[in-house]
């Protein structure tokens, strides 16, 4: 067989499986349909076993009540009726307090009845509310499996059509190529499993393909898959302009000779914008430099003036605080050289005074011995 003729049967066998596979689905989403309004009858008829049973109860109970509250009334008539056989008082005592105590039991008797009436009476309401319901939601359950049926039936027919055209197609297609086409088919979106290649590019999933696995489709010798998506390519007659681009592997070594100039002058062309950039980045580079020098040298100027006005102005200082010191070391001196002549002038008059009394305690002595 030729491979033109099987690609022409693998497009028509993928119309086929395309909708047998939505066919399909759609067999499956009929059920669905109704699956909702099915949960829903059967959560209802849940309830309404469980308020049947409270209404079971609830009717036992009432009949209890009505029990209780007949027996009641009946011995309380009995007591009345004994009042008119009594002799004693406290045969009366007796009596009157067990008639009290029936009609108090009765009045008790009577209230819970009328409670449990009143709220029997309303869930047997909801009872029959929900059993209608129940009756309703089941007969358009009904009448919808009717329709789904009838639309399942349609489809299975639809579905008999299809394999039939099936059986039509695959005779003479590899087994193995075909179980991997309709895996493709089920699996990819779009349901497409041949599709053909523009160019160097696969049309469905746009990538681009080698050079040499691009000849070998136009050649057509075999099957070839997608690396990127396995989908079956295969070259499609009359997209010339596109096929212009690619040389024949087979007569020009490395293929897509002109794509590969392309590529080179590009690079070429990307190589000679790097260099201008180089370029202009190392005359860029050498302007910097140059300027830093220039601010480098002008401050380093300014902090020489600046050390040398630190300098001048330190000298002026220190020249002062010397004068200063001498000054303070002048008048030091000529301190010292005050008290030390006060010293003396003190020592002096010391001597004189000490003398003075030598003096004077020899005259005292002399007068003594003179009055002897």
């Amino acid at each position: 067989m030729m491979m033109q003729e099987t690609f022409e049967k693998l497009q028509a066998l993928q119309d086929v499986l395309v909708q047998k596979y939505n066919v399909e689905k759609e067999l499956e989403e009929i059920p669905k349909a109704i699956i909702t309004k099915k949960e829903t009858l059967i959560r209802l008829k849940k309830q309404f076993i469980d308020k049947s049973a409270a209404l079971e109860k609830r009717q036992f109970k009432v009949r209890d009540l009505k029990s209780a509250l007949k027996d009641t009334e009946e011995r309380r008539g009995k007591f009345e009726r004994d009042m008119d056989v009594i002799k004693t008082q406290k045969e009366y005592e007796l009596l009157d307090k067990a008639i009290k105590e029936a009609i108090a039991e009765e009045q008790q008797l009577r209230k819970d009845l009328l409670k449990e009436e009143k709220e029997t009476a309303e869930l047997n309401q909801d009872v029959e509310k929900e059993g209608n319901l129940i009756n309703g939601l089941e007969e358009e359950l009904r009448l919808e499996e009717e329709k789904i049926q009838a639309e399942s039936e349609v489809r299975k027919l639809e579905l008999a059509k299809l394999e039939e055209e099936k059986s039509k197609i695959i005779p003479g297609l590899d087994e193995e190529i075909l179980f991997k086409f309709e895996r493709i088919i089920k699996s990819k979106e779009g349901g497409l499993g041949i599709v053909p290649v523009r160019g160097v590019v696969c049309s469905a999933c746009h990538m681009i393909l080698p050079a040499q696995f691009v000849n070998d489709i136009r050649h057509g010798d075999k099957i070839e898959f997608c690396p990127y998506c396995s989908r079956i390519l295969f070259y499609e007659e009359g997209s010339d302009d596109e096929a212009d681009m690619i040389f024949d592997y087979s007569n020009e070594v490395g293929g897509f000779a002109g794509l590969d100039e392309e590529e080179e002058e590009e690079e070429n062309l990307e190589d000679d914008n790097m260099d201008d950039k180089s370029s202009d980045m190392d005359v860029e580079s050498e302007t910097f430099v140059d300027d830093e020098e220039e601010v480098y040298d002008e401050e380093a100027e300014e902090e020489d003036e600046a050390f040398e006005e630190e300098e001048g102005f330190g000298d002026e200082e220190f020249d002062d605080e010397e004068e200063e010191e001498d000054e303070f070391s002048d008048d030091k001196d000529d301190g010292d050289e005050d008290d030390e002549d006060e010293d003396d002038d003190e020592d002096d008059d010391d001597d004189a005074s000490l003398e003075e009394m030598i003096d004077e305690e020899d005259e005292d002595d002399e007068d003594e011995e003179e009055d002897k």
